[in-house]
């Protein structure tokens, strides 16, 4: 407390002396000093809520990356800003808040060099052309004469001056999503879902990447107290059924299948006495049924469906209010092979597990 009076007068000029400091010189102790003068900025406003001093830190830090646009023979200091920026996410994650986005902007233009490269295979699984290769270079700088990286040696050359750290500590930011506090869970996945947003945005090329982060870290975070993962899911659910109507149809589906994968794992749980999380949680099948226009997309959810009747019909509760709206949907779509796939489905749950339904009415 005793320092925060002095940060809120002192901020603006300190982080236009350390940012000058940092573009200006590549002195080892320079940048050293410049990390520094970061990391414990952040620290100290961060827990304090000074939500202004914190994200100005924050997107300088992260603008030093230079990962917005990055260019062959990044100097050094760019990879110690980076690993400074996620050195603060793992031990100030709890405080960051709404700068939870520009950590996970920067880790998404980070690892779409990586993606360029060919060392994620996400893209490649799913059937999505890679972005185009390009290298983005400085106006100034377009005119003079010297020697021309291809677009290949300049991801290589910053793939080598980040080093495998990077890597590492990215996976680590999402592993410990599960120790975040509530509140900051929260703002995390928040966060993840405009940053997949934004990577989903390009009709050419799509990118995926921090769509399978949220499918990892909906699975870190499944065991959260209920109401906690609620309000997880309230968010989740609005992604996912947006993302299951995108118009690539790869990764509409590879949207749902991620979804099935979730909830096969959620209906392990028993759901509690008066509570509905189970239909919460199996609506955005029922929304994109609806909204759909791509006929594989509509028939993987009845599927989907129809594996957790087989798999899980002794745990199914309030979901089975979802599970019926998508089958009165699918009654009324315009695929007659759809239709029968439907009320075959239906057929079974009468003949063979009419019971696990009314004993769920009668509880």
């Amino acid at each position: 407390e005793d320092i925060r009076p002095m940060l809120e007068v002192a901020w603006a000029p300190f982080l236009g002396a350390v940012s000058i400091a940092f573009e200006e010189s590549d002195d080892e102790s320079i940048t050293s000093l410049c990390m520094d003068a970061f990391y414990y900025v952040i620290k100290v406003a961060a827990p304090q809520d000074m939500e202004t001093v914190r994200d100005a830190f924050l997107t300088s830090l992260a603008k030093a990356t230079h990962l917005h646009m990055p260019v062959g023979n990044m100097h050094q200091k760019r990879a110690e800003a980076f690993k400074t920026l996620l050195t603060v996410a793992l031990e100030c994650g709890n405080y960051l808040s709404t700068g939870w986005k520009t950590v996970l902007t920067s880790i998404s233009q980070y690892e779409r060099v990586c993606e360029q490269q060919g060392n994620s295979a996400t893209d490649k699984v799913l059937g999505i052309s890679p972005s185009p290769k390009m290298t983005m270079t400085p106006i100034k700088d377009r005119f003079k004469k010297k020697a021309v990286m291809s677009p290949a040696q300049v991801r290589a050359s910053i793939l080598d001056t980040f080093g495998a750290s990077c890597s590492s500590n990215i996976v680590l930011v999402f592993e410990s999503s599960k120790n975040l506090s509530s509140r900051a869970i929260v703002h995390f996945v928040k966060a993840l879902c405009e940053v997949s947003s934004q990577e989903l945005e390009s009709k050419v090329s799509p990118r995926v990447y921090s769509l399978t982060k949220i499918v990892e870290v909906a699975h870190y975070n499944m065991n959260r107290v209920r109401i906690v993962w609620s309000k997880i899911w309230s968010l989740l659910a609005d992604y996912f059924i947006f993302v299951g109507c995108h118009h690539s149809l790869n990764v509409a589906m590879y949207a749902i299948d991620a979804l099935r994968q979730l909830a096969m794992k959620f209906l392990e749980r028993d759901e509690l006495a008066n509570y509905t999380f189970q239909n919460e949680f199996l609506k955005p099948f029922v929304l994109v049924m609806r909204q759909s226009k791509a006929v594989e997309i509509r028939e993987l959810i009845i599927r989907c469906v129809s594996q957790f009747i087989l798999a899980r019909v002794g745990n199914v509760k309030s979901g089975w209010k979802s599970m019926f709206m998508v089958f009165t949907a699918a009654a009324a779509d315009e695929n007659r092979q759809l239709v029968a796939l439907a009320f075959s489905t239906i057929e079974k749950i009468v003949r063979e597990y009419f019971e696990h339904v009314t004993e769920t009415e009668t509880a």
